[in-house]
């Protein structure tokens, strides 16, 4: 089978960028410039965002366009192909050969837009497209953007400027002082001083350090005392970071919220607020006592950094709307709609803060008679005080700005829409009335456009789709998704993108439902799952989602929901919104097998998004066939077969001949692991055992439970000391590893997540060093990629993922995807799932294998995909060789994950011909499993 001439998708769209797009495609069609990327360190969360504004406004009465802006600010109109990557880095570096082909700098390409007669729309965040110097350059070149102008900007991005504005008019603040770089300034001395005047303990309190005209997570630390402080504040300065360093009092018994106000031309609207609960491991509501590993970590603070901010993970809830009381929530949004005014904001900004305890000594008033309780400003339990103020808002899926919106009916496209259409309207840009025939027939959805300053909205239990005319009743379609394992959060990640994407097509009527987690050893046929509507899946975790589908089993809508829809409808910019208010239907609850009866009845689809366990180990395959419900995915046997990973490697053994080798493999039960934690005497004989067994190890050994899937509990091992180190922690139900935690392996250098529940089985395998391949920066803001060259190569393997797509026996295999471990021995869960993080290049460059080894191996890929009767679509984790072709299997995820820039969607758009994520999905239900 010649793979590369594999034909995976039909029916595919052609794709269309900014660089290929004529002036003539859309003429009466507003056309909007999408920028992202930018120098700061936010700058992959800015491609996530960008990738939110074009998935959503496509078809809406917008002709959408991407630019690029790399760390040297030069501009690139980029295409889907760049859109979908996780982070910048994954093509940064094919730009450059193509510099003089971009766009010099941000004057030249506000002078492009307005030759365009476009409305920019940055998605920017941090410095450069938060601080007003992009804004500037918009200005300056008179085109018209979304956002606040590049003034205003400026004096809210700037975390000490800004709180000394709210100050004077009389807003509490924290306590803080500035420091700037100075041949001759003493920071020491400085901070001395400033923590005698807050009556700080110079040794023992602590405080918060973060730079002035930065995010509100990248570079902001916790430190203890003046002497800590000092050295963050010049590791800050020494960095680069910024020149400006704000020291602040630490809101230690605060409890931090986050706020989205959306501009209209009258008033503006804030939204319903969020309550950031941080939890420490012994919080987690988990079935066993989590304790945390030996070293000292300040993280064990209340601290929401990037890492909880972007990871799903329990150690972050969030509480929509926040648990602070009626009272409490009216005097935040009145705040923040007064901040807003008062910072001359513009159109939408997300603004952070912490509800104190009233007397708080944090706490810092400007006048004098407020500290005697002014009743505009303190509530029965507390006060509270802005510190962030974001003019761009992270716009992620599930981000604040959509969960707050959806709680009073808003969808994605509704919001984006407002905040497009009040730019719009504030620069005389008329929006279009009518749709054309064919437009709205191409359309996934009913959009109907009106003058401003109306906007109408989205709600999902009456969206109407009038312009399908298809003979055929609509398929039904289920996006299940959740489940209690390890992998339920990027299960959740997936199947939020999955039901966001196929409810563009007007064929499929899409519900997402959750599998309810249930404690281990619970029958399936016992286990429910949850009909949810739209608010709820915009959840950071699987608890969340529950928690709210339990909530909405209370129909009546809240006060300050109602309150919202009625202020926009009377401003005229919100006309369509259910009369229950929130647009939030109640969610239904049924078990598992009444819902896989219903399935069958309905002639549905069952969209498979659970990771691990029942979801990926043949269970729901097995309920699902007996009850003639149709699925997406591999079947029974495959699926188990596929999803132990000793089973895998043996059933592909016997291939060695063709090019796909294998490497020994030792299960190991957890009771082995658990007899030598009183008997450490042994554990030099065992890993002698295994070393002998799975040998030779000359790198050290790989150990990883046996049925797990991303990289929980995944960790290079180089002697008994780390074996005997990784056992206690698993036994002690530890959260994770941390760097130091294994003492011989020193390529621990990010955080191992564990398994919540002792597995069954581990796998033991010799650690398979591969070839050192990186992303390199130039001083002038450049990336490269480096390949080990062959003569100081110590190994030729890399490591890859593949997708396969077909059906049972005749898979494809599309391009391999070039992994890029950052930090470590592994790949880390952050670099897997948290957002704008991992590297992962499509397809390989030449310069490491040429075409004819590539295509070599995806032949041996497919020929292993059908050996494993893989059916659908599934991904495939290896080592490739990259001057043979041989590949090593290392596993087979039957259900991979489907997140927003899942490397499956980086490798459907490098094959011939192209799919976008929503054809891609698509496809893959005409694959579906059928039973009926």
């Amino acid at each position: 089978m010649d793979v590369s001439k594999a034909k995976c998708f039909d029916d595919v769209p052609k794709l269309k960028s900014a660089a290929t797009r004529s002036s003539s495609d859309d003429d009466t069609l507003v056309r909007v410039a999408v920028l992202c990327g930018g120098p700061s360190a936010e700058r992959g969360v800015s491609l996530n965002s960008a990738r939110s504004i074009l998935d959503n406004l496509h078809g809406s009465g917008f002709t959408v366009d991407c630019y690029y802006i790399d760390q040297g600010l030069r501009a690139f109109p980029i295409n889907a192909r760049q859109i979908y990557c996780n982070t910048p880095s994954d093509f940064d570096f094919k730009l450059r050969g193509k510099r003089r082909e971009g766009i010099r700098d941000p004057v030249a390409l506000a002078s492009r837009l307005r030759a365009q007669g476009a409305i920019a729309f940055p998605a920017l965040h941090g410095a450069f497209g938060e601080d007003g110097v992009l804004q500037n350059a918009l200005e300056e070149a008179g085109v018209p953007f979304v956002g606040t102008d590049a003034m205003h900007a400026c004096r809210a991005f700037d975390k000490f400027t800004c709180s000394r504005t709210l100050a004077a008019e009389g807003f509490p603040t924290l306590s803080m002082t500035l420091l700037e770089p100075s041949s001759n300034m003493d920071y020491h001395a400085t901070l001395l001083r400033w923590f005698a005047t807050c009556n700080l303990d110079p040794e023992f309190d602590y405080v918060v350090v973060k730079p002035a005209r930065g995010g509100s997570s990248i570079g902001v630390s916790i430190a203890r005392g003046v002497v800590q402080a000092s050295d963050l504040a010049s590791k800050l300065f020494t960095s680069g970071t910024d020149s400006r360093v704000v020291v602040e009092r630490y809101a230690g018994s605060g409890v931090e919220f986050t706020i989205t106000v959306l501009g209209t031309t009258n008033e503006p609207v804030p939204l319903i607020p969020t309550e950031i609960e941080i939890l420490a491991d012994v919080e987690k509501g988990l079935k066993t006592s989590r304790k945390v590993g030996p070293a000292a970590r300040l993280e064990q603070f209340n601290f929401f950094d990037f890492r909880r901010k972007y990871l799903p993970t329990m150690h972050v809830v969030y509480h929509t709307p926040a648990r602070f009381g009626t009272g409490a929530i009216d005097k935040i949004r009145r705040n923040a709609a007064s901040i807003f005014k008062l910072l001359g904001l513009r159109d939408y900004a997300r603004l952070d803060g912490f509800f104190m305890p009233n007397g708080d000594v944090a706490v810092q008033w400007c006048k004098e008679e407020l500290v005697l309780g002014d009743s505009e400003s303190l509530t029965t339990d507390g006060v509270p005080v802005f510190t962030d103020v974001n003019v761009v808002c992270g716009m992620e899926q599930s981000s604040f700005l959509f969960q707050q919106a959806a709680e009073i009916g808003m969808t994605h496209s509704a919001v984006l829409r407002h905040v497009l259409c009040s730019a719009c309207h504030r620069s005389n840009i008329p929006i279009r009335m009518q749709i054309s025939e064919k437009e709205r027939k191409s359309n996934a959805e009913t959009l109907t456009f009106y003058q401003q300053p109306q906007l109408k909205t989205e709600n999902v239990p009456c969206r109407k789709v009038p312009g399908y005319t298809h003979a055929h009743e609509r398929v039904k379609v289920y996006v299940l998704f959740g489940g209690g394992t390890s992998e339920r959060q990027v299960s959740l990640m997936s199947g939020t993108n999955v039901w966001l994407r196929l409810r563009e097509y007007p064929e499929y009527d899409v519900e997402p439902l959750l599998l309810e987690p249930t404690p281990i050893g619970c029958q399936l046929d016992k286990t429910y799952v949850w009909h949810l509507p739209y608010a709820a899946v915009l959840r950071h975790t699987v608890e969340e989602v529950l928690a709210v589908a339990k909530r909405t089993q209370n129909p009546t809508p809240g006060a300050c929901a109602r309150a919202i829809i009625l202020l926009l409808r009377t401003y005229g910019w919100l006309d369509d919104v259910e009369d229950s208010g929130t647009g939030i239907t109640t969610a239904v609850r049924e078990t598992i097998s009444e819902f896989a009866a219903t399935a069958a009845a309905e002639k549905a689809i069952i969209f498979n998004a659970v990771h691990g366990g029942c979801g990926e180990d043949g269970t729901l395959q097995a309920l699902f066939t007996e009850a003639r419900a149709s699925y997406t995915g591999s079947g029974p046997a495959s699926s188990r077969l596929c999803f132990d990973k000793a089973a895998t490697g043996g059933e592909l053994k016997p291939l060695s001949y063709f090019g796909i080798l294998s490497y020994n493999r030792l299960l190991v039960s957890s009771r082995v692991l658990e007899v030598f934690l009183g008997q450490t005497s042994i554990v030099a004989t065992i890993w002698d055992a295994f070393v002998a067994t799975v040998g030779p190890a000359p790198f050290g050994l790989c150990i990883k439970p046996n049925s797990d899937g991303c990289s929980t509990g995944v960790a290079r091992l180089k002697g008994s000391d780390d074996l005997l180190a990784y056992a206690t922690a698993i036994f002690n139900h530890q959260s994770h590893l941390h760097p130091g935690d294994l003492p011989m392996a020193s390529g621990i250098a990010h955080i191992i997540e564990l398994p919540e529940e002792i597995p069954s089985n581990f796998l033991v395998e010799p650690f398979i060093p591969t070839a050192t391949v990186c992303i390199t920066r130039c001083r002038s803001g450049i990336e490269e990629l480096y390949f080990e060259d062959v003569a100081f190569s110590t190994t030729r393997w890399i490591e890859v993922t593949v997708g396969v797509v077909g059906t049972k026996g005749h898979t494809a295999a599309l391009h391999p995807s070039l992994t890029i471990v950052g930090h470590g021995d592994v790949l880390s869960l952050e670099e897997k799932f948290q957002a704008g993080t991992g590297v992962n290049i499509t397809p390989l460059p030449a310069t490491i294998a040429s075409a004819e080894v590539l295509s070599a191996a995806r032949t041996r890929i497919a020929f292993a995909a059908n050996a494993l009767d893989i059916e659908g679509f599934a991904r495939i984790d290896l080592f490739l060789h990259v001057d043979t072709g041989d590949v090593m299997i290392v596993e087979a995820n039957t259900v991979p994950g489907l997140t927003p820039s899942t490397v499956l969607f980086h490798q459907a758009l490098a094959t011939n011909p192209r799919a976008n994520p929503a054809a891609f999905l698509k496809h893959a239900i005409k694959l579906a499993h059928k039973c009926s």
